[in-house]
C-alpha cells in the first residue's frame, strides 16, 4: 500500500512558508545573442501540436545530453545525471514539457482570450509555449522567466526564435532567470501573467502570491494551469486557492476542468476590489 504525506490544507499560512526558504537564486536579466540564433538553427528540432496548433521547438533530450555531459556544469547537470524531473530548490523542471501547458494553451485558444497589445508574462516558462503563443496572438511585448538560466539559454530563447517573426523580437522579448522572492526589481507590470505547473512545492506558494501582487496591473488577469493534486511533493489547488482567499485580494474563476487522468484545472484569477 503506498503512503503519500500530504498537507492539511488549513494548516500553511504565509508565515509558515518563511519558516523554511529555500535556496534563492538571484534574478537576471538575459540577453538574446547569437548564441541563440545559433542553438536555434543547429539544435535538432521536434514539433509539438496541440488542438489545431502546431511549434517547433530545440529537441529536449538533445538539450539534456548537452547540458548532462561531463564539460557543462551546474545545477541542471546534477539533475540530468541523477534523471530527476524535480530538485526541490535546484532545478525546477524548465526542460521537460508538461501536460497543463497543452491544457492552458487549448483553453486561450478555444476561447478566444483576447491578447491584442497586452503585455504578458510567462511565468516559470520552461520551453515557452505559453508566452509564444501570446506573441502569435497579439501580444505587443512578452517577458518570460524560469529559475535555472540554463533553460532560458538552451530551450526557451532558441524556441521564441524558432516560432516568431524576428521583426522587433529584440523589443518585444524579455528574459529573465531566478528565484521569484529576487525577480520584483527586475520585472515590469503585467496585464496578463501565464504560469503552468508552478504550485508542485507549497514552500513556494507565498512567494508566487507576492510575484502576482506585484507584477499584475490593476485590471489584469492571472490564469493558472494545475494539477489538482501533486502526489508524492505535497502541493495541491485547493491549498494553494485557500492562501489566496485568506489574503482576501484575489477573485478565483474555475475555468476548465479534466477528469482524465490525473485531474488537471486552470483557475483563473483577478483583483477583487
Amino acid at each position: 500500500m503506498f503512503k503519500f504525506n500530504f498537507q492539511e490544507v488549513q494548516t500553511l499560512s504565509c508565515v509558515d512558508c518563511e519558516v523554511t526558504p529555500l535556496k534563492e537564486v538571484s534574478g537576471k536579466e538575459i540577453i538574446v545573442s547569437s548564441v541563440h540564433n545559433e542553438r536555434a538553427t543547429n539544435f535538432p528540432k521536434c514539433i509539438i501540436q496541440t488542438a489545431d496548433l502546431s511549434f517547433q521547438l530545440v529537441d529536449c533530450k538533445h538539450v539534456e545530453h548537452v547540458l548532462g555531459s561531463d564539460q557543462a556544469e551546474g545545477d541542471v547537470q546534477s539533475a540530468i545525471k541523477l534523471k530527476s524531473d524535480v530538485i526541490k530548490g535546484v532545478y525546477e523542471g524548465g526542460l521537460k514539457i508538461w501536460e497543463c501547458t497543452l491544457d492552458l494553451i487549448s483553453y486561450l485558444d478555444n476561447n478566444q482570450v483576447n491578447f491584442t497589445g497586452q503585455k504578458v508574462i510567462d511565468l516559470g516558462c520552461g520551453a515557452g509555449l505559453l508566452g509564444i503563443y501570446a506573441l502569435r496572438n497579439g501580444a505587443s511585448s512578452v517577458h518570460f522567466q524560469d529559475y535555472n538560466h540554463e533553460v532560458i539559454d538552451y530551450i526557451t530563447a532558441p524556441n521564441v526564435l524558432l516560432n516568431s517573426s524576428p521583426t522587433d523580437l529584440s523589443k518585444q522579448c524579455q528574459y529573465f532567470s531566478g528565484d521569484w522572492r529576487s525577480l520584483h526589481s527586475l520585472l515590469d507590470k503585467y496585464d496578463t501573467i501565464l504560469t503552468s505547473e508552478t504550485i508542485y512545492n507549497p514552500e513556494n506558494y507565498c512567494k508566487l502570491l507576492a510575484v502576482f501582487d506585484q507584477v499584475l496591473k490593476a485590471e489584469g488577469s492571472i490564469y493558472v494551469a494545475a494539477k489538482t493534486q501533486y502526489f508524492g511533493v505535497g502541493g495541491n489547488l485547493r491549498q494553494f486557492e485557500k492562501l489566496i482567499n485568506d489574503q482576501k485580494i484575489w477573485k478565483i474563476e474555475t475555468c476548465f476542468c479534466s477528469e482524465e487522468g490525473v485531474r488537471r484545472e486552470i483557475i483563473k484569477l483577478s483583483r477583487s476590489g
